[in-house]
């Protein structure tokens, strides 16, 4: 049987930092169950005058109140995303949540996720499970909205074996588009305890973000997303020269990290 241990760090963006930034999260631990969640507020609504942390805010709180009664995952999330909406408040946001509950099935992880935040397992120095970022196109994810766009029976679902020795990271995607795994693992296999961790990755992520110099996973994924649009049926087809320059560098955002080393 095994346990886990969380820790958070968070940084916001600084041109977002006097307000808190856009994220919002928390860890618990209650009656033999642990869990660990991220909510990364769209930024997209300030246009529109809405303060985006407000509905990811709530969307974590009522997640918090609803996994101490709720069974799974799916159906928090529901009866939170409900609560949001009923509150009349504003806005959409990604979502990560990730449980664990000693006893009956007490050596696995279970997650949903909606959007590009995420959880990764790393093993032994390395990368053992990763979720798959959900999007309708690039940079455009899966969101929980006011303006009821996908809702949380769209997440993404499962579990995921742990052994003691693994490193959990829940996160939004200011770490996943700013470090790649080998990085991440490395500083995890550096740092002495899930605090430090947490610390190390958020400050390394946002190190990334503010290198023009760098190649990072959200320019990666422009490119990708350039030549995954080909026509396959074309022979003749040919690329525009990809746009390397223009996504040189790492990616301003907030970044909310949680991790749990399990034991």
């Amino acid at each position: 049987m095994v346990s886990i241990d969380w820790a958070a760090f968070y940084i916001p963006h600084p041109s977002k930092a006097e307000k808190g930034g856009e994220d919002a999260y928390f860890y618990m631990e209650t009656n033999g169950m642990s869990a660990a969640a991220v909510f990364d507020g769209v930024g997209g609504w300030n246009e529109e005058g809405v303060d985006p942390r407000i509905w990811a805010e709530s969307m974590a709180i009522q997640t918090r109140d609803a996994l101490i009664t709720e069974p799974g995952l799916i159906s928090a999330l529901d009866v939170a995303y409900q609560e949001t909406l009923n509150a009349g408040i504003q806005g959409s946001c990604t979502a990560i949540v990730v449980k664990h509950v000693v006893g009956s099935g007490g050596n696995t992880l279970q997650y949903a996720n909606l959007g590009d935040s995420g959880v990764s397992i790393y093993r032994n120095g390395r990368l053992f499970f990763e979720t798959n970022e959900q999007s309708l196109g690039f940079n455009y994810p899966y969101q929980l909205s006011s303006d009821n766009a996908e809702t949380p029976q769209d997440a993404d679902r499962g579990s995921v074996p742990l052994k003691a020795g693994d490193t959990i990271v829940v996160a939004s995607d200011g770490l996943w588009d700013n470090l790649y795994h080998v990085e991440i693992a490395k500083l995890l296999s550096s740092s002495v305890d899930a605090q430090e961790m947490a610390e190390r990755l958020t400050v390394a992520a946002y190190q990334a973000s503010n290198d023009d110099k760098r190649w990072a996973p959200f320019g990666q994924k422009a490119v990708e997303s350039l030549y995954a649009d080909r026509n396959p049926d074309d022979v003749d087809w040919e690329s525009e020269p990809a746009p390397l320059t223009q996504w040189l560098g790492g990616k301003g955002d907030d970044i909310a990290v949680i991790v749990g080393t399990v034991y």
